[in-house]
């Protein structure tokens, strides 16, 4: 949110986020989706374990247009390679 961004976005084990911190960081991270080639009709796979990273990573990825699918950090290799194929 502009209007607080010094007020606390996201609380998560490794630590917490302010709205300004979250928007800088998950902007960064679109611009840099965006120049790999991601946008309207791209899957990114994101395998993160619960935290600040995972909060912005969504966000970047919306951000750039592009959909995300989850991949649980603890899932079997046959799994992921599955879900990475598709």
């Amino acid at each position: 949110m502009a209007a607080v961004p010094d007020a606390v976005a996201v609380i998560a084990p490794d630590g917490e986020l302010t709205y300004g911190e979250l928007a800088a960081r998950s902007n960064a991270l679109a611009r840099e989706l965006i120049a790999a080639g991601v946008g309207p009709e791209s899957a990114v796979g994101l395998c993160f374990e619960r935290g600040t990273a995972m909060v912005v990573a969504i966000h970047a990825v919306l951000a750039s247009g592009g959909q995300f699918v989850p991949i649980a950090p603890d899932s079997p290799p046959g799994r992921v390679h599955h879900v990475v194929q598709t």
